[in-house]
C-alpha cells in the first residue's frame, strides 16, 4: 500500500511516514515493543493518548530490562517532568514515552524516531507528532501502528500533504512471543502498580503527619 505522491511537491524529503498493520487492539502492545526492541532503540519519541498507556509501557519495558527509556505524561511531578526531558535531551535515556497533553510543543533536537502507539484522537495533533522528527535537514521517521479503520484515516491525512506513506512488515511470530511474554508478566505489573499505590498513600500520610 502506498499513498502516491508528487515528487515536486513533497512536504518534507527527509521525512519518512510508515505503518505497522495490526487486525486487533490486543496486538498493539506486543507489535510496538518489537519495533522499539529491534529497530527503534536511540533518539526516538513515542506518543501515546493517555497517560494509563504511557505509564504502563513504561512498566513493561522496566519489566523486559531490554531499553533505557523515561516517560513524560500528567502524572508525574514538575520536577519529574523537567528530569525525564533532561534525560532524553542529554542522551542519558534513548526512548521519551510521552503524552500527548504533556508533549505538545515540545522542542527537542536530533530525533531520529517518532512512533504513534495509535493515531490521536484529533489528527492535527498527528501533525503536531510528526513535526518532532526530520527537523532542520535532518532525517527521520514517523512510524505509526494502524488497525484497518486508523489505516484509512491516516491515507486521508497523508494524502493532503502529497506524502509517501510505506508499509514496514513486521514479524507476526515475533509479535506473538512478545505478546505471550506480556501475558506472563500480569503479576509482576501488578506488583509495580500496587507499589507504586503503597509509596504514594506512604507520602500523603507523611505530609498529613
Amino acid at each position: 500500500m502506498r499513498v502516491q505522491a508528487n515528487p515536486d511537491n513533497r512536504v518534507n524529503e527527509k521525512l519518512r511516514q510508515e505503518v505497522v498493520k495490526i487486525t486487533n487492539r490486543d496486538e498493539r502492545m506486543g507489535a510496538l515493543i518489537f519495533l522499539l526492541e529491534k529497530y527503534f532503540k536511540k533518539r526516538t519519541i513515542v506518543f501515546f493518548r493517555t497517560k494509563a498507556e504511557c505509564h504502563r509501557t513504561a512498566i513493561i519495558l522496566g519489566l523486559r530490562n531490554h531499553l533505557n527509556v523515561a516517560e513524560l505524561h500528567g502524572n508525574l511531578t514538575q520536577v519529574e517532568r523537567i528530569n525525564a526531558l533532561d534525560d532524553f535531551k542529554t542522551g542519558a535515556c534513548d526512548i521519551l514515552l510521552a503524552s500527548d497533553l504533556v508533549a505538545r510543543g515540545l522542542d527537542i533536537k536530533n530525533v531520529k524516531f517518532v512512533l504513534n502507539y495509535e493515531l490521536p484522537q484529533e489528527m492535527t495533533r498527528y501533525i503536531h507528532r510528526v513535526g518532532r522528527t526530520a527537523r532542520a535537514g535532518e532525517s527521520g521517521v514517523c512510524l505509526t501502528i494502524v488497525d484497518p479503520t486508523e489505516l484509512q484515516k491516516l491515507k486521508g491525512v497523508v494524502k493532503t500533504t502529497r506524502e509517501k506513506l510505506f508499509v514496514r512488515p513486521i514479524s507476526i511470530e515475533a509479535m506473538k512471543v512478545i505478546d505471550n511474554e506480556i501475558y506472563e508478566m500480569d503479576e509482576d505489573i501488578g506488583n509495580v502498580y500496587k507499589q507504586e499505590r503503597f509509596e504514594r498513600e506512604l507520602i500523603a500520610a507523611e505530609r498529613e503527619a
